[in-house]
């Protein structure tokens, strides 16, 4: 706590929304915005969204998946909250799993299973609520791919042209003509 006004965009409205969102959902909150994100792309790119009610569904379903994901990963000493990374819900929703695996695995593998599982379940059901489907990913992969094979290339262009170029021209095992001299024929 401090006395400083928030700085952030929204203000102190923002700032008890994201204190909220951080202690029920902690990482989790961020892919409670990502299918609207996703969706309001996909609107503006003129693409419907179809089966909603299903989407929706998916969509908190799959935040709280995550939150038991990040409920089962230990707390690390940067994260400035008491709970753990996945806050109220994912704690809980953890502590679910671990009553369920602790009498067949113990403690520790109790915790790495719960998380095995929920991650797969949140991907599929976030996956899901943003009609994203495989031919998408290819994409995204390839677009990827693109971009980062195009910085590729013109970072070698420009090693080329700053180390001097291609290497001299030989003519039938005649030398280069030096810099600057005439040619005559």
């Amino acid at each position: 706590a401090t006395t400083r006004p928030p700085s952030n965009w929204m203000g102190l409205p923002g700032a008890y929304g994201a204190d909220i969102l951080l202690q029920t959902l902690g990482l989790a909150s961020l892919f409670l915005l990502l299918p609207v994100f996703v969706w309001g792309l996909r609107a503006f790119a003129h693409r419907r969204t179809t089966h909603i009610v299903f989407r929706v569904s998916a969509w908190l379903a799959g935040t709280l998946a995550a939150a038991a994901f990040f409920g089962a990963l230990p707390r690390f000493t940067f994260w400035p909250l008491p709970l753990g990374l996945g806050g109220v819900l994912g704690q809980a929703l953890a502590a679910v799993g671990l009553s369920v695996f602790v009498p067949l695995t113990g403690a520790g593998a109790a915790d790495i299973l719960t998380a095995l599982i929920a991650a797969p379940v949140a991907i599929f059901l976030l996956l899901f609520a943003t009609e994203t489907t495989l031919a998408d990913i290819r994409n995204a992969v390839r677009w990827v791919n693109t971009r980062l094979g195009r910085a590729s290339g013109e970072e070698e262009d420009t090693e080329r042209r700053l180390s001097g170029g291609t290497r001299a021209r030989r003519r039938s095992g005649a030398a280069a003509p030096a810099a600057g001299s005439a040619r005559h024929p």
